[in-house]
């Protein structure tokens, strides 16, 4: 459960992050999410079957965290805000709105809780699936997870994202609309941790509180950032984090310990283990200047076929990743792609679709020529004195 919970989070998290869009407001996102939830259960709990209802939920979840998360995505994107402050003051906001929707909701009356809700009837709550309450809940964030995978690796949306981290003058120089790639993003990731939030109160805890992320946001940053925005790799180090986390209360409960001395050395191990990863990183990256998007890569210290193979691709046919029509700046060369083969001899296919879209972005890259010297005149042959 709190694993799923928390890869689901991660998931969200990981395009704005891959966007070097820093949104540290999945608390927020979380709540609006399971308030959401929470308002449909209880408004809607008793006028729907339970298929209809669950996928209202979904909707409605999703629909919450997508707003809460446009908002800073909005004032970035138009006014280039700072979305760290901003999504995280949003956190603040989202707990008060919860808070004042609690008043409404509280049962018993005077309790200042809302409770489980539809505890008679379990109207809202996700099914057991092969025996399992937590089946559903499992096979959604999978979906997610799949689904993640394919947007951000296959996708034309997947390759703007990585663009616009890399560079946002790059982009804009092939032709990305940036801000309309950060306002999107941002709306899928602010949705995801909104589906996340419907997992907490429909799939887990059937209640709704200020404290219903319970960090969960915070320590979802620690997974994307450890497992590099892999959807797969974040599977891994979700379980891993809440495998030290719940190892570390079973310790101090067993040994009378301070809970909060577990908590520490959680966190220690999760520090050492990203220190260790962007150390070897750090060894690993091998320097370069830039990747323009239009048709060329420079670079000071590869070679020219390695420059060649590094070509990116722009899905809807600006750049083709086999060959492309593209120059690449090496060491004060210029390269052409043409005629380039395969590793097993065969030519890569004719690019001349391409030749129109990138004659003027070539033309931008070719190597200085040397300014031509004027020759020297000859001195004169003889100075005169002028005599006063």
């Amino acid at each position: 459960r709190d694993t799923m919970v928390l890869l689901c989070i991660s998931i969200g998290l990981a395009p704005a992050f891959k966007m070097k869009f820093w949104n540290i407001g999945a608390e927020g996102q979380i709540l609006i999410g399971g308030a959401c939830s929470a308002a449909v259960m209880i408004y809607a709990g008793d006028k729907m079957p339970t298929g209809l209802l669950l996928i209202v939920m979904f909707v409605a979840s999703a629909l919450g965290g997508m707003i809460w998360g446009m908002i800073p995505a909005v004032f970035k994107a138009n006014w280039n805000t700072n979305e760290t402050l901003f999504t995280l003051m949003l956190n603040y906001v989202a707990m008060q709105l919860v808070t004042f929707a609690i008043v409404f909701w509280e049962n018993p009356s005077g309790s200042n809780t809302v409770g489980i809700i539809n505890a008679a009837g379990q109207k809202g709550w996700f099914p057991s699936i092969f025996g399992n309450m937590y089946g559903l809940n499992v096979i959604v964030v999978l979906i997610i997870t799949l689904g993640m995978y394919v947007y951000m690796k296959y996708s034309k949306q997947g390759y703007e994202i990585a663009v616009v981290g890399e560079s946002q003058n790059t982009a804009r120089y092939a032709g990305i609309n940036v801000k309309k790639v950060i306002i999107r993003t941002m709306m899928l990731s602010g949705a995801i941790c909104g589906i996340a939030g419907c997992l907490i109160v429909s799939g887990a805890s059937h209640t709704i509180s200020t404290s219903t992320a319970g960090g969960r946001g915070f320590t979802a940053i620690i997974v994307a950032w450890m497992s590099k925005f892999n959807p797969f790799a974040m599977i891994l180090v979700s379980a891993f984090l809440v495998f030290m986390q719940q190892g570390s209360i079973q310790i101090a409960s067993q040994f009378g310990l301070n809970v909060q001395k577990g908590d520490a050395s959680s966190g220690k191990s999760a520090f050492a283990a990203n220190c260790s990863g962007e150390l070897r990183r750090a060894d690993t990256v091998t320097p370069r200047s830039a990747v323009s998007c239009g048709a060329a890569y420079r670079t000071s210290n590869r070679s020219p076929s390695r420059a060649r193979s590094r070509c990116s691709k722009y899905s809807m046919g600006i750049l083709h990743s086999s060959c492309g029509m593209y120059k690449a700046a090496v060491r004060g060369q210029t390269r052409s792609c043409e005629g380039h083969t395969a590793p097993h001899g065969k030519p890569k296919g004719d690019h001349s679709l391409w030749q129109p879209k990138t004659a003027a972005i070539t033309a931008r890259i070719r190597p200085r020529t040397a300014r031509p010297t004027r020759p020297p005149t000859a001195p004169p042959t003889s100075i005169s004195t002028p005599i006063y």
